[in-house]
């Protein structure tokens, strides 16, 4: 995560990103399906939110539903951002 974090402070020299993340695996632990109690990976949820803070554009990816046909629009990720 420290070796991320710094590359990323010499990427965000000068001007402003886009960044694309994917919720599972990446934001959130999720186990199997089970969406709804979701915990989130505190370190990159924080991250995202310097992003964003900094002027960054945040693009978030999702498979959920993909296989099983359900949807989970009503589904939020929880942020106290």
């Amino acid at each position: 995560m420290k070796e991320i974090i710094k590359r990323l402070k010499d990427v965000l020299k000068g001007n402003k990103k886009s960044f694309w993340f994917d919720i599972d695996g990446t934001l959130t632990t999720t186990n199997g399906n089970d969406y709804e109690n979701a915990k989130p990976i505190v370190p990159m949820v924080v991250l995202v939110n310097q992003l964003y803070d900094a002027g960054h554009t945040i693009t978030l990816f999702t498979g959920r539903g993909g296989t099983s046909g359900k949807d989970r629009k009503s589904t939020r990720l929880n942020s106290s951002h």
